[in-house]
């Protein structure tokens, strides 16, 4: 792969890559906190990262899309 394809791919990678305060909006806009406490609660099995770098946490768009997709269905048939 040349370097026009590896730029490419890391921007590809780089969008797909979500930040914990996007992945917050996304749950409509909780709080980090919130995402925290999901992460700790065994009953609620948040995704860990797919990646952390410098203390910041990344979950790549497919993992987030599935965490929600789950916790809705949950949600419904609760």
């Amino acid at each position: 792969m040349g370097v026009k394809g590896r730029i490419q791919q890391a921007r590809t990678e780089q969008q797909a890559d979500t930040l914990l305060r996007q992945v917050a909006q996304r749950f409509g806009g909780i709080s980090l906190v919130s995402i925290w406490r999901w992460r700790q609660d065994p009953a609620i099995a948040f995704p860990p990262p797919d990646a952390t770098i410098r203390g910041r946490n990344f979950w790549r768009l497919s993992t987030i899309e599935a965490a929600m997709a789950r916790l809705t269905k949950a949600r419904d048939v609760a």
